[in-house]
């Protein structure tokens, strides 16, 4: 979890004093979790502290005397630097930039009470973690893959049944799962994998879902994504990319079911139902992460090129518009003809079953479905810019990079007719969650029309609510509405396979 961490032997002092400090706030930590877990958490704990000092760091190190700056097998220059910061340099550092001391105090202080209360969680849901999952105590792995979600691993069944933890309200995944099992009762060709939820308010547990790949047999794969993309494009619903699809012995599995219902404005031309939108089928904006290309799914690379080393540096943020992996290229190029007659085959089936008995709609109704008001690459650009060193110079030029986004109204409200007390308050819920480093996790009943901010409310939007939405979709499917879906599911795959030829010198690389 550590490796390839740049100046990590900085981060030491924070690390043993987060580790200690939990220790010592739940003396019963060891019959939760192992020592490998509790490694694991702190190994998520250093990625996160790099991001936010590493940015400064760098800044400092590509001026250090003596640097092979094109040899990555060289480390003498790094090892003075980092012996510089380790003897009082870092501290000299804190004391020029005093943001920086108060944003990696904000991630050891969230560290150290998402730990606690997952410790907590743990000791008290274990009577169910077990017959449900197979977990027992005490935890023998843990991985952070995100600031709210852990795959946990118990000693006695490791990685076969492992479960995921979320830090987060889960009634999306447990409504999604329950319309699995109802299409699985009403009769498919093809029986669809559930995997199983369990709700604990405000937070759930999840079975994890190993990806195995797809198989021999990628024409039945396809055929069950396009009967999953059926539902999703049915529901409204979106944000269904690669990171949020798992393939698991052939068969596709939405593992986050957070954005498949969605409130849209009825001016902003979001009431058109299409699978163009879902974000599964590739599109010129965004294929590599497309959800049709899961099975080749691969976390975005580090920040940083050749790290502990003389020739370390920042990787340039890449165009959207560049060309595609050459994998995901070679994925859509193969047989896209075959492939768009699987999926439609899917597609056919569940649309028609939707169109001839509906959906029932009702097992969302207790849920929150998040709304994505901006991109999460805009929140996240704009934290990162108020972690470069100009930005932590001073609380106020921090605020100031904050404020330059919130200070422009989100594009899904743009031309609203929105209160201005509800955009002063989504402003300041945008500035504090950006402030905790973190993306704002906007939600909406999904029968009513108040936004809520990180659990508190916002006030109410002129929209249709997620369901309603949801509830027109299913109530237009046609043969015609059908025969138009799968023409886009073609064109879709078709376009795709051109792709990866298109502007290759955007693209650029440095390793």
């Amino acid at each position: 979890m550590t490796a390839g961490i740049p100046f990590r032997p900085v981060l030491d002092p924070w690390l043993e004093r987060a580790e200690r400090a939990v220790r010592l706030a739940r003396p019963e930590l060891a019959s939760v979790l192992a020592d490998g877990a509790v490694a694991g958490l702190v190994g998520g704990l250093a990625r996160d502290l790099s991001w936010v000092t590493a940015p400064a760091l760098v800044e400092r190190f590509l001026h250090h005397p003596g640097r092979a700056v094109l040899d990555p097998s060289r480390t003498e220059a790094y090892e003075t630097f980092v012996a510089g910061l380790v003897g009082g340099g870092m501290g000299e550092l804190v004391g020029a930039l005093p943001e920086l001391g108060v944003v990696v105090d904000l991630v050891v202080d969230q560290w150290c009470a998402q730990t606690t209360a997952l410790i907590d969680r743990l000791a008290a849901d274990a009577p169910a973690l077990a017959p449900t999952f197979g977990t027992t105590l005490p935890i023998g792995d843990a991985v952070a893959v995100t600031e709210s979600v852990v795959v946990l691993w118990s000693p006695t069944t490791g990685s076969e049944h492992a479960v995921v933890y979320k830090a987060r309200p889960v009634e999306m995944d447990v409504g999604f799962a329950e319309l699995l099992r109802w299409v699985d009762r009403i009769g498919l060709s093809d029986e669809l994998l559930v995997p199983t939820v369990l709700d604990r308010a405000g937070y759930g547990w999840m079975t994890h879902v190993r990806s195995t790949g797809v198989g021999d047999d990628r024409r039945a794969y396809l055929r069950r994504v396009g009967m999953l993309l059926a539902l999703v494009t049915l529901l409204g619903g979106g944000d269904v990319h690669a990171g949020n699809v798992q393939v698991a012995d052939g068969r596709p599995v939405v593992v986050d079911a957070e954005v498949l219902l969605r409130p849209r404005r009825a001016s902003d031309g979001a009431l058109v139902c299409t699978p163009l939108t879902s974000g599964w089928l590739p599109t010129a904006l965004e294929t590599d992460r497309c959800g049709l290309a899961a099975e080749l799914h691969d976390e975005r690379p580090d920040r940083w090129v050749h790290p502990g080393t003389d020739a370390m540096r920042r990787r340039p943020l890449r165009s959207p518009f560049g060309a595609v992996r050459p994998a995901v290229a070679a994925l859509f190029a193969a047989d896209p003809a075959g492939d768009a007659d699987a999926l439609v085959a899917g597609y056919r089936e569940v649309h028609r079953l939707v169109q001839d008995r509906g959906l029932p709609l009702e097992v969302f109704g207790d849920a929150a479905p998040r709304v994505l008001l901006r991109t999460s690459h805009r929140y996240q650009e704009t934290v990162e810019r108020s972690l470069e060193s100009e930005a932590l110079a001073s609380a106020d030029r921090r605020r100031a990079v904050l404020d330059g986004l919130v200070g422009e109204p989100p594009p899904a409200l743009a031309g609203a007719e929105v209160a201005a007390e509800v955009q002063a308050a989504l402003a300041a819920a945008e500035h504090d969650a950006m402030a905790r480093l973190a993306v704002p996790r906007c939600t909406m009943p999904a029968d009513d029309t108040v936004l809520c901010c990180d659990g508190t409310a916002v006030g109410e939007l002129p929209t249709m609510t997620p369901l309603a939405r949801a509830r027109r979709f299913v109530a237009e499917a046609t043969p015609a509405q059908l025969d138009d879906h799968c023409d886009a599911i073609r064109g879709a795959l078709v376009g795709a396979a051109h792709l990866g030829d298109a502007a290759p010198h955007l693209r650029i690389e440095l390793t």
